[in-house]
């Protein structure tokens, strides 16, 4: 008798979670489907990222970037610096691909990443966060950028 209770006790949870699962199957499929037979060209960084006239906000907040413009150059490093809030990890997140600007866009190359998403998301690209324990002014919020000399 007490496996008939561990299963009876297993249906019901799994049928408490029936709408949960039926949610997620819903969702998985109305993805579409990655088109393997068209041939779109491979995203390379070979010259320079380039944010161009970026404007982001979540859902109907205050615009975070409005007009913002960037040009990171290939084996360039940048730091973003400011005060908790500024946009720091949400640039990140748009140039990684994660977030997607409600206008203007990410070029790699003059390629912009939305046009083969994946195929920028796969190519070695990495961002290294380091948080500093420093106070800045409220209104401080900086991007440095600086190139590296091939050795």
């Amino acid at each position: 008798m007490p496996s008939l209770s561990r299963i009876q006790y297993n249906l019901s949870a799994i049928k408490q979670q029936q709408s949960s699962f039926e949610s997620i199957f819903s969702d998985l499929r109305g993805i579409e489907r990655e088109d393997k037979s068209a041939k779109i060209a491979e995203i390379r960084f070979k010259e320079k990222i380039e944010i161009r006239d970026l404007v982001f906000s979540y859902g109907g907040n205050p615009k975070i970037f409005e007009g913002f413009n960037l040009e990171i150059p290939y084996k360039g490093s940048v730091a973003f610096v400011g005060p908790a809030g500024c946009g720091k990890t949400t640039l990140v997140d748009i140039i990684l691909g994660l977030l997607k600007p409600n206008s203007g866009g990410i070029l790699v190359d003059g390629v912009n990443i939305e046009m083969n998403l994946p195929s920028w998301q796969k190519n070695r690209l990495c961002a290294a966060v380091h948080i500093f324990a420093r106070r800045y002014n409220k209104k401080q919020c900086r991007v440095r950028c600086s190139k590296r000399e091939d050795k």
